[in-house]
């Protein structure tokens, strides 16, 4: 039992939320927010995908 706890510390789940854009202006604007919030961002097919950046603690 003692390492099925301990495994799971060790676990964690990074949920990304696909935002959709019309064009290349909101596009940028939709980046430079998220940017701010300091969240990790992939631009693909017409969505951008964001989530909270990995931290790594020992």
């Amino acid at each position: 039992m003692d390492k099925l706890i301990e495994s799971s510390k060790e676990l964690s789940i990074n949920v990304a939320e696909a935002i959709p854009y019309k064009n290349f202006k909101e596009m940028t604007k939709i980046v430079e927010g998220e940017v701010k919030k300091n969240r990790y961002i992939e631009i693909w097919d017409k969505a951008i995908y964001s989530a909270d950046k990995w931290s790594v603690k020992q």
